[in-house]
């Protein structure tokens, strides 16, 4: 099931999701004021601390169980192995374990600091999604596009239960502040994890590694290696040539695999980006670089990476070398003889080359994903960067809480004139 999920791609044009404004995004915009205005009603009738405890763990139990199975599907049915940047620690995750800790703990100011966080800082992530999800839809994966579009539509919707349900809007310093512990320990605990697993796992994993990146692949930071399965070498275009370099410092690290999706196969052109767009192509029996590819490339997964191959008369063939360490081409029926003597040229170490741990997306090491902030990270220090994302997050929080105030005061005006 995993599997099918991970492989159930988009049959539009670019192989992405439905864009900005498209009917996806309309639909789901659509949904979501629906819901809104459902549980809306809901929360008007439903105002007794048990049944908004219910509703919440019964919510957040929906949340879980879809975060569960893009988990699945993505360590089991893509990468086939654990990683660690993609663990839900993001700051759109938070509410799953901030909607079971308010809805079970028995402590009051502890569950109205978790329901006023749902409901202020919560609805920021999913407001800011809603209404720009370029991010969440440059996916080529339709299950990705349908979990990321239905939790951002949740987070608003608990928001809003919330509010109405708690009449939230009365007070600025006591609806704001309490949640901001959890806001800010949040932030601490990310960038715990981010530093820690940078120092421990991550740099040096990334050590000597060129880049080859995958452009229909889900994760938003991964880069493979091109070079051989059984040693540490990389390819290099020397002399006319494609040769294996004896050392990372002398490979090519700009290859690129260029996606594209024809009767449910993946195909790929292969090509690095210099000055001009070059691809690898086969010419006159040699691996060569030429201004406009003929033949698609694929990848065969086997051992936890992907024998590069292409088809040329109705027979695959994959990259190897020599002992000369120039690549050529063989049958790919010949892998298994040939793999111990010509080692074969793959996608290689996919197991933790691609992890990039950005927790909370505020990261020293690795960009953040978030629109505006990531041109601001350029260009100022980490602490400095840290603190916009607080005061950010935190404006955009008083802006709601403005706007419920004002939703009370308005209708209260009219009463009394």
């Amino acid at each position: 099931m995993f599997e099918k999920l991970a492989n159930w791609k988009w049959q539009t044009g670019d192989g992405f999701a439905p864009g900005i404004f498209s009917w996806f995004h309309i639909l789901w915009l659509i949904i979501c004021i629906a819901l809104c205005i459902v549980f809306g009603i809901i929360a008007k009738k439903n105002k007794a601390d048990k049944r908004i405890d219910l509703v919440i763990l019964i919510v957040t139990s929906v949340l879980t169980f879809s975060e569960i199975t893009k988990q699945c599907m993505l360590h089991i049915g893509y990468y086939h192995y654990f990683r660690l940047d993609i663990i839900p620690f993001a700051f759109c995750s938070i509410p799953i374990y901030v909607g079971f800790v308010g809805s079970l703990v028995k402590t009051e100011k502890v569950k109205d600091a978790c329901y006023k966080f749902l409901a202020f800082y919560g609805i920021v992530g999913g407001i800011t999604v809603m209404l720009y999800p370029k991010s969440v839809l440059e996916t080529y994966f339709v299950y990705m596009a349908l979990h990321s579009m239905f939790w951002h539509t949740v987070l608003v919707v608990i928001s809003v239960f919330l509010i109405v349900s708690k009449g939230y809007g009365s007070n600025f310093k006591n609806e704001l502040f309490p949640p901001l512990v959890i806001f800010l320990s949040c932030i601490v605990i990310a960038i715990t994890l981010n530093e820690t697993l940078y120092y421990s796992v991550l740099k040096k994993n990334e050590e000597g590694i060129t880049s080859c990146t995958v452009e229909n692949y889900p994760g938003s930071y991964t880069n493979y290696n091109l070079g051989s399965k059984n040693d540490s070498k990389m390819v290099s275009y020397k002399d006319n040539k494609f040769i294996l370099a004896t050392n990372y410092n002398e490979s090519i690290s700009n290859f690129v695999l260029e996606y594209k999706s024809e009767e449910e196969t993946d195909l790929y052109y292969l090509y690095f980006e210099d000055d001009q767009k070059h691809y690898v192509d086969m010419v006159s029996g040699n691996l060569q670089l030429v201004d406009a590819p003929t033949n698609y490339w694929e990848l065969m997964w086997l051992d936890g990476g992907a024998v590069l191959t292409i088809n040329l008369d109705s027979v695959n063939y994959f990259i190897s070398y020599d002992d000369s360490e120039e690549l050529t081409l063989l049958p790919y029926s010949n892998y298994e003889e040939n793999s111990d003597k010509e080692i074969v040229f793959i996608i290689a170490t996919m197991e933790r080359y691609g992890d990039s741990a950005n927790y909370f997306f505020i990261s020293s090491h690795y960009p953040t994903t978030i629109p505006v902030l990531d041109i601001v990270q350029k260009y100022v220090p980490y602490p400095v960067f840290v603190l916009i994302y607080f005061v950010s997050f935190f404006g955009i929080s008083s802006l709601v809480w403005c706007v419920c105030h004002l939703a009370i005061k308005i209708p209260k005006k009219k009463e009394l004139s």
